[in-house]
C-alpha cells in the first residue's frame, strides 16, 4: 500500500503521518556544552600561546630575582706627599695580601651588597695590613646610588719613585703598622641620556640590558680621613715639611657635582661596560698636628673611572671588574694625594 499525501485534511482524520525530514538534534540535559574555539588575542597570538608567554615571563622573574658572587680581588688605598722641601717627598703604601669577595644583590628592591676584605702582608719583610671595604648600591631605572667605606691599618713609608733618597728616612720610620687611611662615599646618579650601565660593577641580576653610551649627573659627598698615634712624615728633617712636620691627624669632607658617562658593548653572552667620570666642589678641611688644631676650607676635584668585562650564561656569570680614584688634598705646607685602586675576579650565580 503506498504512503498517502501528508495534508492537513489527511493530519485531521488521525492517519498515520511519515516525516521526511530531518529531525531536530536538541541537546540533552546530561551532554556537554560545545567546546568554543579559542579567539586570537588583538596581536594575532592564542590565547594559549599568549599564556605561556606569560607564564615562560613569571619564571624568568622568579629565577632571576636573586644574585650571589664570590670572588679574589687585588686592591690599594695608599698616599704621596708633594713639594716637601729638597724633594723628600714620601709614599705610604699599605702591604695588602690578595682579598675576598662577597656580594649579593636583589631585584625587587634594587640593591646590592659587596664585602671585601683582606688580612696580612704581601711581603714577608713588609709590615701587615688589614683593608675592608663595604659597598651598598642602589638602582631604580635612570637613579642610582652608592655608598662605599674603604679602612686600611698598617703602611710602609718609602721615598717617592722621583725623590731625593739620601737616606732621609729612618729604619724605624719604615713601618707605620698603626697609621690608618680611610675612605667613605656616598655618590648619587641620574642617567638623563641612555640606559644606566653602573648595575655592571657589582652583583647583578642580570647582565647590561642594553648596547651603547650613557650620560649621567652626578653628586658626591665623601670623606678622607689618616690618623697615627705619633707624627708619621720622617722626623730627621723637619724643616722640609713645615708645619705638616708633626701632623698626626688629618680629616676631608668634600661635596661635589659632576658629569659621567659609560659605553655598553655586547656581543653573544661577552659584554664590556666602561664609566668614567670628574666631580669638583668645597672641600672641608680639619687638620691636627702635635700641638695645633685648625679648619680650612678649600677647592677640589677628582676622577674615577670603572671597567667591567664579564661573560654571561643565564644563571652564572664571571666578571672582571676594575676601578680608580685618586683624590687631592692640601696640608699646611705640602700637598697630599690619596689613590684607591681594586681589580677582581668574580663569579655569580643568579637565582
Amino acid at each position: 500500500m503506498s504512503a498517502q499525501p501528508n495534508t492537513p485534511a489527511k493530519r485531521n482524520k488521525k492517519t498515520p503521518v511519515t516525516i521526511t525530514s530531518q529531525p531536530v538534534l536538541t541537546p540533552s540535559k546530561t551532554s556537554p556544552p560545545p567546546t568554543p574555539h579559542p579567539s586570537p588575542t588583538p596581536t594575532g597570538v592564542s590565547a594559549a600561546d599568549s599564556a605561556r608567554s606569560e607564564a615562560t615571563k613569571k619564571a624568568i622573574k622568579r629565577d632571576y630575582e636573586n644574585s650571589l658572587q664570590v670572588g679574589m680581588l687585588l686592591k690599594t688605598l695608599k698616599a704621596t706627599t708633594s713639594g716637601a722641601g729638597d724633594n723628600h717627598n714620601v709614599a705610604l703604601d699599605p702591604n695588602t695580601p690578595p682579598g675576598y669577595a662577597l656580594g649579593y644583590s636583589n631585584r625587587p628592591l634594587g640593591i646590592s651588597l659587596e664585602a671585601n676584605v683582606a688580612y696580612g702582608a704581601a711581603r714577608a719583610d713588609k709590615v701587615a695590613t688589614s683593608a675592608e671595604d663595604y659597598q651598598l648600591r642602589y638602582f631604580n631605572g635612570r637613579l642610582g646610588a652608592e655608598f662605599i667605606y674603604q679602612r686600611y691599618k698598617g703602611f710602609n713609608q718609602s721615598p717617592t719613585a722621583d725623590a731625593n733618597n739620601d737616606g732621609f728616612i729612618t729604619a724605624d720610620e719604615y713601618s707605620l703598622p698603626d697609621l690608618k687611611i680611610s675612605m667613605l662615599q656616598s655618590q648619587f646618579e641620574w642617567a638623563y641620556y641612555g640606559v644606566s650601565a653602573l648595575e655592571a660593577f657589582g652583583p647583578s641580576w642580570k647582565k647590561p640590558s642594553v648596547d651603547g653610551l650613557a650620560f649621567y649627573a652626578l653628586m658626591s659627598l665623601s670623606q678622607v680621613e689618616i690618623e697615627n698615634p705619633t707624627p708619621f712624615l720622617p722626623q730627621s728633617a723637619p724643616a722640609d715639611y713645615g708645619e705638616d712636620a708633626t701632623l698626626v691627624k688629618g680629616k676631608y669632607q668634600s661635596m661635589a657635582v659632576g658629569l659621567g658617562s659609560s659605553y655598553v658593548w655586547q656581543w653573544t653572552r661577552f659584554y664590556v661596560a666602561i664609566f668614567g667620570s670628574a666631580q669638583a666642589g668645597p672641600q672641608k678641611q680639619v687638620y691636627e698636628t702635635t700641638t695645633t688644631r685648625w679648619d680650612n676650607l678649600k677647592y677640589t676635584w677628582w676622577v674615577q673611572a670603572k671597567m667591567a668585562i664579564g661573560y654571561d650564561w643565564g644563571p652564572w656569570y664571571v666578571s672582571i671588574i676594575g676601578h680608580t680614584q685618586p683624590v687631592n688634598v692640601d696640608l699646611k705646607t705640602m700637598d697630599m694625594s690619596f689613590f684607591s685602586q681594586a681589580a677582581g675576579l668574580y663569579v655569580g650565580s643568579r637565582f
